[in-house]
């Protein structure tokens, strides 16, 4: 039932985002963006950040400090 919950509130750009976390591990939102814009989705950075921690938040973690850390997705 969890799972269904998470896949109801996740639309396409949340999951572009967990994928692009997952192949890239430490992303910065800055790095996202770009990609992101890459694959036509048009989102500002502050979308970005809003979808990270509205949604998301459950699945990834930050590592690091505020400038050099990044996004990883959490172990289990």
């Amino acid at each position: 039932m969890d799972n269904y919950q998470i896949n109801d509130q996740i639309n396409d750009m949340d999951l572009e985002i967990l994928k692009m976390i997952n192949a890239n591990p430490g992303i910065k939102v800055s790095e996202l963006q770009k990609r992101l814009s890459i694959n036509n989705f048009q989102v500002s950075e502050n979308q970005i950040r809003n979808s990270i921690k509205r949604k998301i938040y459950d699945l990834i973690e930050y590592k690091g400090s505020k400038k050099t850390g990044g996004y990883y997705i959490k172990n289990g």
